[in-house]
């Protein structure tokens, strides 16, 4: 929530509705309640996959892309614009605390009636440029608060501002973001891209304002022979029933399909493997129905 308090404007409070708010885009697969005691974690084809329990993990590491790109703009809603212009707010340089000795400076600009840009940037403190590591684009459609955009994190940038490299070689060179906030469900796409390891990454959530909703990730490249190319798609109710479906679309198993599911009480009701030998047990009758993955509407609207 915003106020136009102190040395804010409406028009002020206006241009900060253009940047996204992670808590309005991260997925709500953590808050249903756990299943993994109640599932058979049957191998996919020798490979010792848990399904549930893999979906959880990339919930929780989509939740962090949100929390670790979009956490920085909290700055903004703090202190109030430092440059006014007929369509511009710029904010800093600031200090950076999370960064001794570099300094944050922000743009949002207003492009069109209802359009908006705007970038994050960092310096080493006592040089003169500026590098933008994180920026985005806004359309409002349906309120100045909902709407579609996009935006995206160089991590390449980063570490070459801070002068750090990456902690870990899974991490991405670059994360690109698009939402849309417009309608129910909120959807949200996330592309990881790591060139060294070849492993791009696409997250999918539809989240719906009665809780329910579906959580997909695919990766590509892996190195297994047998899947180099996995899908997995978590959908739930508004009463925590869901069905996980994990499926090998590349590599000498393509094809393959697990598919799980379980009641509100959290009790596997059906469980089915494609493969010779795979899992075969309950009726899929017994399948809660949940709604279908929601694709991301085109940018710009």
């Amino acid at each position: 929530m915003f106020c136009a308090c102190g040395n804010w404007s409406n028009e002020d409070v206006e241009y900060l509705y253009a940047l996204p708010q992670k808590e309005a885009l991260k997925s709500q697969l953590s808050d249903t309640a756990s299943t993994g005691q109640g599932l058979r974690h049957d191998p996919l084809i020798g490979d010792p996959v848990k399904y549930y329990a893999e979906a959880e993990a990339n919930s929780a590491a989509f939740n962090a892309l949100v929390e670790n790109v979009l956490g920085g703009l909290d700055v903004l809603r703090t202190i109030a614009p430092t440059t006014r212009e007929p369509n511009k707010r710029i904010w800093g340089p600031w200090p950076d605390d999370k960064n001794p000795g570099f300094d944050g400076r922000a743009e949002i600009t207003k492009t069109g009636d209802k359009t908006y840009e705007w970038k994050v940037q960092a310096r080493k403190r006592g040089t003169q440029t500026f590098t933008t590591i994180i920026g985005g684009q806004f359309v409002a459609t349906e309120t100045l608060r909902k709407g579609r955009g996009t935006f995206f994190f160089d991590a390449v940038a980063a570490h070459g501002v801070y002068g750090t490299t990456k902690a870990k070689p899974e991490d991405p060179d670059k994360v690109d973001f698009g939402y849309a906030t417009d309608g129910d469900p909120v959807i949200v796409e996330i592309d990881v891209k790591v060139p060294q390891l070849t492993v791009p990454v696409r997250y999918q959530l539809n989240r719906y304002a009665d809780a329910a909703g579906v959580f997909g990730f695919t990766a590509d490249g892996l190195p297994d022979p047998n899947a180099t190319k996995i899908s997995a798609i978590y959908s739930w109710n508004a009463q925590r029933a869901g069905r996980i479906v994990y499926t090998v679309l590349a590599g000498n198993y393509a094809g393959a399909m697990a598919e799980q599911c379980w009641n509100t009480d959290q009790k596997v009701v059906f469980e089915f493997g494609n493969w010779a030998g795979g899992p075969n047990a309950g009726n899929r009758s017994d399948c809660a129905e949940v709604a279908a993955y929601k694709d991301l509407p085109a940018f710009p609207p």
